[in-house]
C-alpha cells in the first residue's frame, strides 16, 4: 500500500485503528534506575512505588535457595553490594538463568530497609 487515506469519504477524520499493547510490551524499567531513584529519595519512592507491580530488567547476582523451597536474587548496581532483593516462591523458577545474565521479572514492592529495596512475589517473564 503506497497511500493510505486519513479521511473518510464524508470528509471525516478515521479513527484510530491501534490495539493496545500488551503490558510487557515497550521500554522496561532498569532494576538500577529504580534501586537509584529509592536510594535518592527513599519517602518519594516509596509513596510512588510501594505495593505496586513492576516489571524490571536486570542482572542477576547472587543466587540464595531458601528453605520454604523458593529462592532469593541479589541485583546489584554496579560495585554497589546493596540494590534489589527479589523473592521468589520456586527455586526451579530461577534455574535457568545464569549468573550476570540480563533478565525481566515482574515483581511486588515491598520496603526499602538498610539501603536494600526489597521485592516480593517474583516471576521470570520469558
Amino acid at each position: 500500500v503506497f497511500y493510505r487515506a486519513r479521511l473518510t469519504r464524508n470528509g471525516k477524520r478515521k479513527p484510530a485503528t491501534t490495539t493496545p499493547a500488551a503490558p510487557d510490551a515497550g521500554p522496561v524499567l532498569s532494576a538500577n534506575a529504580l534501586y537509584r531513584e529509592f536510594k535518592q529519595d527513599s519517602n518519594a519512592a516509596l509513596g510512588r512505588y510501594a505495593g505496586k507491580t513492576l516489571v524490571l530488567e536486570g542482572r542477576r547476582g547472587t543466587l540464595i535457595p531458601l528453605s520454604d523451597g523458593g529462592a532469593a536474587i541479589h541485583i546489584a548496581d554496579g560495585f554497589t553490594s546493596r540494590a534489589l532483593v527479589l523473592s521468589f516462591g520456586d527455586l526451579s523458577e530461577v534455574d535457568g538463568i545464569s549468573e550476570n545474565e540480563q533478565f525481566r521479572f515482574r515483581c511486588t514492592v515491598e520496603s526499602f530497609d538498610y539501603l536494600y529495596v526489597h521485592m516480593k512475589d517474583c516471576s521470570i517473564l520469558r
